[in-house]
């Protein structure tokens, strides 16, 4: 039976690139890991091209991430009358992805289903704050277990 519909998880542009060399049907999605931090530029421009849907997973960075006492996203929780999590949330909404977020608290699974409108000038903000942290070569994945293979990921290198 062909198939109608697939997602992957995990690939890079490399990988994407060589899939669909052999599939007569493009993935719906593509779950990446993705935060301020590894946005995976490159990744969501491809995947938007080729109408592949991006949802993000580890939005935050990990579990006590530096993302939530960033100065530019603290700033923008502060303009905004909102959290650091709704910026970071809301910055993926914009971006066009859809976010996996993980929480056995009740009261949070809620608080994270509120996103607020962030403008251009905001997404600026967080746009600056990340080309920061590759300048200063912090790009990062927080939990990247030796996998033994090269992923095709430029941050990701055996």
């Amino acid at each position: 039976m062909p198939w109608s519909s697939i997602g992957v998880a995990n690939y890079s542009v490399r990988y994407l690139k060589e899939l669909l060399l052999h599939v007569s049907v493009v993935p719906s999605v593509n779950q990446i890991k993705c935060h301020p931090s590894l946005p995976q530029q490159d990744v969501v421009d491809f995947c938007h091209q080729m109408g592949i849907h991006i949802i993000a997973y580890s939005a935050f960075g990990s579990t006590g991430g530096p993302h939530f006492a960033a100065p530019p996203i603290v700033a923008l929780a502060e303009k905004k009358h909102s959290t650091p999590a709704k910026v970071l949330l809301s910055w993926h909404s914009t971006r066009g992805s859809s976010v996996l977020v993980r929480s056995n608290n009740l009261s949070r699974i809620k608080d994270n289903c509120e996103l607020i409108n962030l403008d251009e000038d905001d997404c600026a903000l967080i746009r600056v704050y990340s080309n920061d942290l590759c300048k200063k070569g912090l790009f990062r994945r927080y939990v990247y277990p030796p996998f033994g293979i090269d992923l095709g990921f430029p941050d990701a290198a055996m």
